[in-house]
């Protein structure tokens, strides 16, 4: 809303400098009829319409009374350079119109324009304005190019204009401005009204300008205001120069030819700062190589403007307006694709991209004569600019409010950090553990004052003896330290001997990482040390009663489980199946002719084949199964959770599995293996001592068969 509401008031600032009457009257055969024209009730309006056109002379109005010479009728405003006989650009001719204005006898106005060209004006026979010096060759043609207001009270009321129009530095050669005449009051309010509407745009401009200007000051690394305020300065220099040429009247000492030029540089300069302020919002879409070329063409039209005279120089605009309308796809380009990304600002700025570019385009269509509306071209252009302040604003506004969050939440950042590092102050004063930091060669740079519990020294005598942790350990754990931060970046419960400052050693455990900035850099590390002395103490004391307890519950020969280890197992296991109703099944294996083994190869061979049978079989159940040794060559395999049927299976693949065997070899001699099993399945009630003598009656079965066999026990009742 605030843009439509800015670009509305330029608008009806625009439309109080350029209205005009309604049906005014025109000019035919080189006669307009104002007799019953009510000045003091109208609005100025043109002499437009047909007026007397002498070419090729300079004629006052005493020689056109005189000579009456030959004239045609051809439109005013416009360049004789359109005329259907195609006259040259270079060239001089003369111009009459004759009036019948009111019988009332009042004072009269004409607002004269810029043409473009130099004239004398007269009215009946009395010189009334003069632009530069009329001739007929180049020397004599000086202008200055102001506009002009000039009053006359005629004592008739047929009265005759005649002007004279010479030209050798202007493309637009001829009477291309109307005249507009109006009673003095009005001319004189409208002279006024766009004089007030350049100056309002000019000084407002120039306002936006210094004002970007002192915010890229306060923060060059944003170049948007600095290019932001080259633009607004650019078009408030050219408002000043076009028009009522404002900036003419301030600086008198600057010539047409001068002035001429500037106007062009800025028109030539408009688009690189433009594609310049975009490129710095949105860098990723405005391409550089599109950029340079910008300054490229527009530096090269500017150098070529300065050397030539003014007449080429006109005729540079025209090529370069195609420039500028290639360019303004470019930026359509722009604008579509900041549109698809999503960027930041792209409302504002597409909205004053299009006001910029519709006003840019007008003037283009009004410099070719396409369009008689001129004023609009600034509206828009200004319009740009006011938008773009709007979006600058609104940018710094955000900015200003995102500060203000940040400054909230650095504040309670602040208050949490103090709060983190009083915790943090209070755990490391406090900690038991040895908390340090040490730089990448290990000398310490901080480190707790539980350092002296640990290890008899002080933190001052740690920190200013400049101590350094690669020289406290060994060369083993330092080597292993090192190779693990190396691969890991870090360690966890890394055990080691610290020297104690009395010269004993203490047992410590060290976890340690490397501490990063916040390029990702390593710059040393952090870790705790703690003193496990009486955790190393308390698991060996485990580990001894670990060992005791293995001794107890194993058979030292074979490692199968014992005879006692098993009936603790087995009660359990009975009364876990009871509780849970599920089977419990026993199996005892005892080794084929192991006594004719011993008498014929000895003691060490029959131990040799317990072990291998122990191993085995050890392999080859699963881990909930206790394989126990029973007594000499017999062995009892008990599985919870199993059938008499699964038992009976898995006891019969093992005794294959073992009979498959390679022969056990002893002194070069082979050894054959294979058991004898028998399998039984516990009944609800009955005793350890019961269902290993019916397990043992399977066995005895197998072996009274031939042996190398499983068998499977009676239910208990059957028997």
């Amino acid at each position: 809303m605030r843009v439509v509401f800015v670009f509305g008031f330029l608008f009806l600032l625009g439309a109080c400098s350029s209205s005009e009457p309604q049906n005014p009257p025109t000019a035919s055969a080189g006669f307009i009829d104002l007799s019953a024209w009510d000045f003091s009730q109208s609005e100025p309006f043109e002499l437009s319409g047909e007026w007397e056109f002498y070419w090729s002379q300079l004629l006052s109005p005493q020689q056109i009374g005189q000579q009456t010479p030959d004239f045609q009728l051809r439109e005013v405003p416009a360049r004789w350079t359109s005329y259907d006989n195609q006259l040259p650009v270079e060239g001089y001719a003369t111009y009459r119109l004759r009036m019948q204005l009111p019988a009332v006898s009042q004072v009269y106005g004409l607002f004269l324009d810029g043409q473009g060209s130099s004239f004398t004006l007269w009215a009946n026979g009395e010189v009334i304005a003069t632009d530069g010096d009329v001739g007929t060759e180049l020397s004599a043609n000086v202008r200055r190019g102001q506009p002009q207001l000039v009053f006359f009270q005629p004592d008739d009321s047929l009265v005759e204009l005649v002007m004279q129009v010479s030209n050798f530095s202007h493309r637009s050669a001829g009477f291309r401005n109307a005249f507009i005449i109006g009673s003095a009051d009005a001319i004189h309010s409208l002279e006024r009204n766009s004089s007030l509407f350049q100056s309002t745009y000019l000084g407002l401009l120039l306002a936006i300008a210094l004002y970007h200007y002192f915010l890229f000051s306060q923060r060059t690394e944003d170049s948007f205001p600095f290019h932001f305020a080259n633009l607004a300065l650019l078009v408030a220099i050219r408002i000043g120069f076009t028009g009522n040429n404002v900036l003419v009247s301030v600086f008198p000492f600057l010539s047409w030819e001068i002035a001429l030029r500037i106007e062009y540089f800025t028109f030539f300069l408009i688009t690189p700062i433009f594609a310049a302020m975009m490129r710095s919002i949105y860098p990723r879409d405005v391409h550089r190589w599109f950029f340079l070329t910008t300054i490229a063409v527009a530096a090269v039209y500017s150098v070529f403007t300065v050397f030539v005279s003014t007449l080429t120089a006109t005729y540079t605009v025209p090529s370069y307006q195609l420039v500028i309308l290639l360019e303004m796809l470019y930026f359509v380009y722009v604008l579509v694709r900041i549109f698809v990304k999503k960027r930041e600002g792209r409302f504002y700025f597409g909205i004053a991209t299009v006001i910029g570019l519709m006003g840019l385009f007008s003037e283009i269509l009004f410099s070719r004569g396409f369009v008689s509306y001129g004023e609009v071209a600034p509206i828009g252009i200004v319009g740009f600019v006011m938008v773009q302040a709007i979006y600058l604003a609104a940018r710094f506004s955000t900015t200003f409010r995102r500060v203000e969050e940040l400054s909230v939440l650095l504040e309670r950042n602040n208050e949490s950090l103090q709060e983190s590092e009083t915790k943090y102050r209070t755990i490391f004063e406090d900690s038991k553990d040895m908390i340090y930091v040490a730089d990448l060669s290990g000398r310490v740079e901080e480190i707790s004052p539980s350092c002296k519990e640990i290890f008899g020294y002080t933190r001052e005598e740690v920190i200013g003896n400049k101590t350094n942790l690669n020289e406290i350990a060994s060369k083993e754990d330092r080597s292993l330290f090192s190779s693990l931060m190396t691969e890991f970046n870090s360690v966890e419960d890394f055990e080691f001997d610290l020297p104690h400052k009395d010269g004993h050693k203490v047992r410590v455990a060290m976890n340690a990482s490397t501490r990063v900035d916040t390029n990702g850099k390593i710059t040393g590390i952090l870790g705790t040390v703690r003193d496990i002395t009486d955790k190393v103490q308390a698991r060996e004391q485990r580990l001894r009663a670990e060992r005791a307890e293995t001794i107890a519950s194993t058979d030292a020969l074979t490692n199968a489980y014992t005879r006692r280890f098993l009936n603790e197992v087995t009660q359990r296991e009975m009364a876990r199946s009871s509780r849970n109703s599920t089977p419990l099944t026993l199996v005892i294996l005892d080794i084929d002719h192991f006594k004719q083994i011993n008498d014929t190869h000895g003691h060490l061979a029959g131990d040799k084949v317990l072990v291998q049978l122990s191993q085995l079989c050890r392999n080859n159940i699963r881990s909930t199964d206790v394989f126990s040794r029973y007594g000499g060559e017999e062995f009892i395999i008990l599985m919870p959770e199993t059938s008499l049927e699964l038992g009976r299976q898995k006891t019969e693949a093992l005794r294959q599995l073992i009979s498959s065997e390679p022969l056990i070899e002893f002194n070069g001699r082979e050894i054959p293996l294979s058991f004898s099993a028998g399998v039984a399945t516990w009944e609800p009630g009955e005793s350890l001592e019961s269902l290993i003598a019916r397990a043992d009656g399977a066995l005895y079965r197998a072996k009274k068969s031939g042996r190398d066999q499983t068998c499977v026990a009676a239910n208990k009742q059957s028997q």
